[in-house]
């Protein structure tokens, strides 16, 4: 079965977290270290993956994500 990875980046002062989901992780972290993912990861510069976890069906890793956006920082 197909692994899938929910990840968090964040930027150089840590005051912006991106949470994502992807099915390989080295991959998109060398995307947002280049900058070439889309969006507020590119627009904010978040480069260093900070945490990750492992998932087995992709629907676990989209659960997971949807939880962890609502948590606060705090």
């Amino acid at each position: 079965m197909k692994v899938s990875y929910v990840y968090i980046e964040t930027n150089y002062d840590k005051s912006v977290f991106y949470t994502g989901v992807t099915s390989d992780i080295h991959k998109r972290h060398y995307q947002h270290q280049v900058g070439t993912y889309n969006g507020s990861s590119s627009k904010y510069h978040t480069k260093y993956l900070v945490w990750y976890d492992v998932f087995s069906p992709i629907t676990e890793a989209i659960k997971f994500e949807k939880r962890l956006k609502r948590w606060r920082r705090s």
